[in-house]
């Protein structure tokens, strides 16, 4: 009877007087003020005991002064008895009334959601055999990402006979100011074992972001343990970034699939399939840590790559757009502000945010422009230094390659960028004249630029360095060349008549000095038999346009004599062309016309050949030059390699 009696006692005994002791017990073993604000219920003397706080709140660590992290409203707790004497606990039900949680982390990575010392672990929770969350609210503010979120979340599990209902968990809300929704379901909780596998669905849908996946928490609740398929579709790759913290480059429209696995810290993406634009992605990837730093290594490919999908990579128009939006047959591919240059800003607080090691491959390239064969590329971000050496484009004859550096370890950041052409064929990537090549010979080039600017177009328009592009020797339609000269007599008759006639291309040369985004010519000359021309301007990187003057020299005699300076001027996307044909000059001979360039000529040959090249010397018009009396060195002349025809 006195057993009984003190069952009794103690089970309908008012155990609010234990409010106090254990608020400061848990206080003081997690650094946090912890409160029981309504009354406490217990019912210990059972095989499934349970208790009921009127109201918990958790207050905000002692760095944010003041505050709670968490009021949880009414919460029951029913555990399994003889699972406490285990280490594997099992909880029957928990059931939370209208929570409210106001999560906050500050650019330097502190939070105030982690009780006790951060471990970096995924969250492992034992078996729940029933959740109910009423009307849950969260409020979420992430400084180093950044990212908000204001939604609610609640879950249901309607019960029938059978006692196999699904277990629903749902959200809405708004994220970074796009509506956001996610609905996680799954088996009856009731039913799930430790040693069998938990089956899940997930579907989240933020602006054009969804996500949806189909897979199993191997051991029930160890999130850290998982394994889906999964697809992903939006208008952004880097979008993506909200929901995974995962660094992607900026992209067209993108549907992918892929199996993931959850393995502790490391996510892996197997067989990555799918379509970026109109380019298709292929490969794997894995996200671990490294040093305590979020590393992704990538092994992609494409099997036929879109050129105009990596203008939406460097922040261009059609990232975050539908595919469609340039007109058909467009030449140039220009930004949402009309400009060339893409002006879209650069997140430097993501690149610094993770490490990754990245290689692609494309076996070929569609491109209007450029008769480009494939692609390869090898990227490294390491603590907002991003790295991409080599990055090399492959042509039917010769390639195109670069190195890359984008330092993001300030808000503005610093790019250099040095890129080499080497033996390509003119005739591959200029106009043809009527059907045939206007110009034939081999391209070396090279430009070596350094800005800082938080998008490619601000990098530009700061940029110094030196650009230089040349073809050491050739052919060219003499009608052509006529024209160039404006000799408009013999010029309009050839190209009248559609004479393919030829004539010697001795040299031509375009070497600028780039400072503050602005080109100004060192030398801008093509030397061919019928005519010597040169020019004089400018171009600006930040304004996107430029005015040159070109005067042209006849090197042959003449019945007529037209020679006349035209100009180009405009902008990048809309060139204009002018003959100034009041303005007639007098012929000057082939040796004075060398002469003006031949002595810059001698310098730029050491910046090519340190690109690459292996023809750039002119070392003709350079003999010539020094013959008619320019100050060229002749072991200039000497040491310089001749160049091979093509």
């Amino acid at each position: 009877m006195l057993a009984i009696a003190v069952a009794v006692f103690f089970a309908v005994f008012d155990w609010d007087w234990l409010r106090g002791p254990i608020s400061r017990y848990a206080s003081a073993q997690t650094g946090r003020d912890i409160r029981i604000e309504g009354h406490l219920r217990v019912h210990p003397f059972s095989l499934s005991p349970w208790a009921t706080i009127g109201g918990l709140e958790i207050g905000n660590p002692k760095w944010m002064q003041g505050g709670d992290v968490a009021d949880l409203g009414r919460t029951t707790l029913q555990v399994k008895l003889l699972s406490l004497l285990t280490s594997h606990p099992t909880i029957l039900l928990l059931d939370i009334e209208q929570p409210v949680l106001d999560l906050f982390r500050d650019r330097t990575g502190r939070n105030n959601w982690t009780l006790g010392k951060p471990t970096g672990k995924p969250t492992s929770l034992p078996p729940i055999r029933r959740f109910i969350l009423h009307d849950g609210r969260v409020r979420l503010i992430d400084q180093k990402k950044p990212m908000s979120f204001n939604g609610v979340v609640s879950t249901s599990e309607t019960l029938g006979q059978s006692n196999r209902a699904p277990f629903r968990l749902q959200g809405v809300g708004v994220l970074n100011r796009e509506p956001f929704s996610a609905l996680a379901t799954g088996g009856p909780l009731l039913n799930v074992q430790r040693s069998r596998p938990y089956p899940f669905d997930l579907d989240i849908k933020t602006g054009p972001t969804h996500v949806v996946a189909h897979g199993q928490i191997t051991r029930p609740f160890d999130l850290g343990q998982l394994q889906a398929t999964g697809t992903a579709t939006g208008a952004d790759l880097a979008d993506l970034y909200d929901l995974t913290g995962v660094v992607f480059p900026n992209s067209p429209n993108y549907r992918l699939s892929a199996e993931v696995r959850r393995d502790g810290e490391t996510v892996t993406l197997h067989r990555l399939n799918g379509m970026v634009g109109g380019s298709d992605l292929h490969g794997d990837i894995t996200v671990d840590k490294r040093a305590g730093r979020r590393f992704l290594r990538g092994d992609l490919s494409s099997n036929s790559l879109d050129f105009a999908d990596l203008n939406a990579v460097f922040g261009g128009a059609a990232a975050g757009k539908p595919r469609g939006g340039a007109k058909p047959g467009a030449l140039v591919q220009t930004t949402a502000s009309g400009r060339l240059l893409p002006d879209a800003p650069l997140y430097s607080d993501r690149m610094r945010a993770m490490d990754a090691e990245v290689s692609y491959r494309a076996e070929s390239v569609r491109s209007k422009l450029l008769p480009l064969r494939h692609l390869a590329l090898k990227a490294k971000l390491d603590h907002g230094v991003l790295t991409v050496d080599p990055m090399t484009f492959g042509l039917p004859h010769g390639d195109v390659s670069a190195k890359v550096r984008l330092d993001a370890r300030q808000d503005t950041p610093l790019t250099r960028v040095d890129m080499a052409v080497t033996h390509v064929q003119a005739q591959d990537i200029l106009p043809k004249l009527q059907g045939g090549p206007a110009i034939q010979g081999v391209i070396e080039a090279r430009a070596i630029l350094t800005g800082r600017g938080n998008s490619v177009h601000k990098a530009a328009a700061a940029a110094d360095g030196r650009i230089t592009i040349a073809l050491p020797e050739g052919r060219m339609r003499k009608a052509f060349a006529e024209l160039m000269g404006v000799n408009i007599v013999p010029g309009l008759f050839e190209l009248w008549s559609k004479d393919p006639a030829q004539t010697d291309l001795r040299c031509a040369v375009a070497d600028f000095d780039v400072k503050d985004g602005v080109l100004t010519p060192r030398l801008l000359v093509l030397d061919t038999k019928v005519v010597t021309l040169t020019g004089k301007g400018s171009a600006n990187l930040g304004t996107e346009t430029f005015d040159f003057t070109l005067q042209g020299k006849s090197n042959e005699p003449r019945v007529i004599h037209l020679i006349a300076p035209f100009h180009l001027r405009g902008s990048f996307t809309r060139p204009t062309f002018k003959v100034d044909a009041g303005q007639v000059v007098a012929q000057v001979g082939i040796g004075a016309a060398l002469a003006a360039f031949a002595a810059p000529l001698a310098a730029i040959l050491p910046f090519l050949s340190a690109g690459g090249g292996h023809h750039m010397d002119c070392s003709a018009v350079l003999a010539q030059a020094r013959a008619a009396g320019a100050p060229v060195k002749a072991s200039a002349v000497a040491n310089a390699p001749s160049a091979t025809r093509h």
